[in-house]
């Protein structure tokens, strides 16, 4: 399937009702940030991850849920995961 990763005609094409998990891994922070937010918003996705390559904080960036409900960031450099602020 090719299309764009936010798009949510695509997304629907490619079955995103029916997922259990979707990972934005594209080269692009800002397409993978806005592609876990349509899915997490929209079709409610609760286990979204992106790839962030700036490490900078965004404000209101949500990159992963862990189960206990609680935001969290993951240094993929260290594979270290702390709870968000």
């Amino acid at each position: 399937m090719r299309g764009v990763g936010f798009d949510r005609e695509v997304l629907l094409e490619a079955g995103i009702e029916d997922a259990e998990g979707f990972a934005a891994v594209s080269s692009g922070d800002n397409s993978n940030i806005l592609s876990a937010r349509v899915v997490r918003e929209t079709f409610g996705v609760d286990n979204v991850v992106a790839r962030i390559y700036d490490p900078r904080p965004r404000r209101g960036v949500r990159a992963a849920r862990h189960p206990d409900g609680r935001d969290r960031a993951v240094d993929l450099r260290s594979g270290v995961a702390a709870a968000a602020a």
